[in-house]
């Protein structure tokens, strides 16, 4: 095999704050043709992190079970595609000796049927499991998305499918810049603006397809989906649908000027005295979410799926949202 052609072949994996782009992202790129991008699984927090547990309780149905529990817990319509395919799924993974050829499998079996050689990942929540990212794939590629605060916040509580309050939103957001500062050098790292991509897309998708080492195709400036950031749908899903410019201001339908004067004094100074100091509240938040990844990377994560998957029951199926 050849150094370009392993290039070509690297595992590309779409991260950044809940609510900051990644579908219109992963979207886009699904439309290459060299490209899949798999609906949101959360492998390294709902399979990986919660090895440990899973591990003493699952026992030889480990690789079945974590197959069926990532296809059932993505919100993704997409989604519905695989569940369709669990069974060659399921049987792609069963003889895995490990989490990562696992994952490996995972992803190849997702990919399959698109014919493409190239497959990725997208889960916001990713963002904080890098070094596990890292660590099971050494040559991945990140495209990691950032976008205005206040927009990202005000999506989250006014999302139709999502309910995280204010103070868990922000806390959410502050924790993904701090991770977005600690990669921002690492070469296999691209970092993405929101606001950059939908007020320039064709511009910015030259600039991802340089960094992944791929051609750019027209096709990707049409992704097909609408992201209903404000309403009660997941997205809505038409193939002549563009990239939509981002309003600025449009989470002022969501926000008091309280929480906009909070999150603005945040972003001045994001240390951990200021959030002590601004709303203690919100840094308990911050820390809840803090100790929920430090289980996800201790394998700790998830204790109440791992017995659900554990006890005798009918297993859930994955339905169009």
């Amino acid at each position: 095999m050849t150094r370009d052609r392993d290039a070509s072949l690297r595992p590309i994996f779409i991260v950044g704050a809940p609510r900051s782009g990644t579908h219109l992202l992963r979207f886009c790129l699904t439309q290459h043709s060299a490209l899949y991008v798999a609906p949101e699984t959360s492998f390294f927090i709902h399979a990986y992190g919660s090895r440990c547990l899973d591990r003493l309780l699952l026992g030889a149905r480990r690789w079945s079970m974590l197959a069926d529990r990532l296809i059932d817990r993505s919100g993704d319509p997409t989604m519905a595609d695989v569940a369709r395919r669990r069974d060659e799924v399921r049987q792609a993974t069963r003889d895995s000796r490990s989490y990562a050829e696992f994952a490996r499998r995972f992803y190849h079996s997702l990919a399959l049927p698109s014919g493409k050689r190239r497959w990725g990942e997208k889960t916001p929540y990713h963002t904080f499991c890098l070094p596990q990212v890292f660590r099971f794939f050494p040559d991945a590629q990140v495209l990691f998305i950032t976008r205005d605060m206040k927009a990202t916040v005000a999506s989250t509580i006014k999302s139709g499918h999502v309910r995280v309050g204010f103070k868990k939103a922000v806390a959410a957001n502050l924790l993904a810049r701090r991770t977005a500062r600690k990669h921002a050098g690492d070469p296999r790292v691209h970092m993405v603006s929101y606001e950059a991509f939908t007020d320039h897309p064709e511009a910015s998708l030259r600039e991802i397809c340089g960094f992944l080492g791929e051609t750019f195709e027209p096709a990707m400036l049409h992704p097909g989906m609408m992201d209903s950031s404000y309403g009660g749908n997941v997205m809505e899903l038409e193939r002549t649908i563009g990239i939509q410019r981002d309003d600025p201001l449009k989470w002022k339908s969501a926000l008091s000027t309280r929480q906009a004067d909070l999150i603005d004094a945040l972003e001045r100074h994001p240390g951990i005295v200021s959030l002590v100091v601004r709303d203690p509240g919100l840094f308990v938040q911050f820390a809840l979410l803090r100790m929920r990844f430090m289980a996800v990377r201790a394998g700790l994560f998830g204790i109440r799926h791992t017995l659900k998957g554990a006890l005798p029951g009918r297993r859930k199926s994955c339905a169009p949202c």
